[in-house]
């Protein structure tokens, strides 16, 4: 591995939500969020997998559908530390939700 590699490069789904169901194994899901009181303190943190539990990521179409009260998910998946101890391979599952692609799709005022 080089420094700095991902499983998955900075992004943003484009759909309306996106349901994940992960294992807790190291190197995973990991969004870029505010991690302090003032809104420049911007930073990517971990988040744990929680046994039976789902993470939902907001996807740009939901972004657009609220204008912009809900904003999307800036997300990406880290690979595990070098001195991570048992199995660390990945296997996720996920839903990624979007209307019909002839729906339209305006804001809500």
């Amino acid at each position: 591995l080089q420094e700095g590699q991902l499983r998955a490069g900075a992004h943003s789904d484009y759909g309306s939500l996106t349901i994940l169901l992960g294992e807790d194994r190291p190197g995973g899901l990991e969004i870029f969020t505010s991690d302090g009181d003032e809104a420049s303190e911007k930073t990517w943190r971990k988040i744990p997998a929680i046994e039976g539990g789902f993470v939902v990521n907001i996807g740009d179409l939901m972004a657009q559908w609220t204008n912009d009260r809900w904003v999307s998910t800036l997300h990406r998946v880290g690979v595990p530390d070098k001195d991570a101890c048992g199995p660390t391979r990945r296997q996720s599952i996920v839903f990624f939700h979007q209307p019909n692609w002839d729906a339209v799709v305006e804001c809500i005022p």
